[in-house]
Parts: structure tokens; C-alpha cells; sequence
């Protein structure tokens, strides 16, 4: 009967301790301190399949960038002591609506991308969408 018990609260334990789907697809790097946003961005690339599809949303510096007839946005995310400054592209959803302004929130995916000439993986924000406009 004790080992019943035993397995009966393991079990419900378990159950009541997984995250839903819904509660996880969001990272929130608005909420952050400056040194937890710069730690998960270099996370995202060295766990690429747990973050690939999830949305974030972020604030950030970007300046554009162009190859051929694509544009995407570099933006840089600084550490506390401003020594060091990690870097990744985003591409927006509408290039037409995407204006950076100061202080702008962003929103959107995760996705892996493999550079073909290094065979370098790493992750890109794509769909981007500016929410605070």
C-alpha cells in the first residue's frame, strides 16, 4: 500500500510540475536585467533545438543591413559592463511597417539557420513585428 502511495504523489507531482505548451512558447527578454539578456542570447545559440519556434520579444539597438535584395536588421545586445556586445539578425514580417525607433519592443521567432559556406549554426529572429509603435 505505501508503494502505491509512493507512486500515486510521484506521479502527481510530475503531472502538476510540466509547464503547458502556452506557458513556455514566450521569452520575455523585456523583463530581464541586462546581464540575464545577454547570458540567453548566447544561449540560443548553443541550444538551438529547444529555442527554435519560440517567439521572443526584446528590445535592442538595430542599424540595417543589406545583401542583394535581402534586408534584415543587425542588432546588438550589450553585457552590464558595456565591455562586450553580442550581435544576431532579425528579419521583419512587412519591411514596409518595420520602423526602429527608440525603445522599441519587438516581437517574434526563433529559427535555426546553418550558413552553407561554414556549415555554422545559429539562430535568427524572423517575422519580426514591432508592438509598441
Amino acid at each position: 500500500m505505501k508503494k502505491f502511495l509512493v507512486l500515486c504523489l510521484i506521479v502527481l507531482f510530475t503531472a502538476c510540475s510540466k509547464k503547458t505548451k502556452a506557458e513556455t512558447e514566450l521569452i520575455d527578454l523585456t523583463k530581464m536585467p541586462v546581464n540575464l539578456v545577454y547570458s540567453t542570447i548566447c544561449q540560443f545559440n548553443y541550444d538551438l533545438d529547444f529555442y527554435e519556434g519560440k517567439e521572443v520579444k526584446f528590445k535592442c539597438d538595430c542599424y540595417p543591413s543589406y545583401r542583394g535584395d535581402e534586408v534584415s536588421y543587425i542588432c546588438e545586445v550589450p553585457d552590464e559592463a558595456g565591455c562586450c556586445t553580442r550581435r544576431f539578425q532579425i528579419f521583419p514580417l512587412d519591411e514596409k511597417d518595420f520602423e526602429i525607433k527608440s525603445e522599441t519592443v519587438f516581437l517574434g521567432k526563433i529559427k535555426k539557420f546553418i550558413d552553407e559556406a561554414s556549415d555554422e549554426e545559429f539562430f535568427r529572429i524572423v517575422d519580426v513585428k514591432a508592438i509598441n509603435q
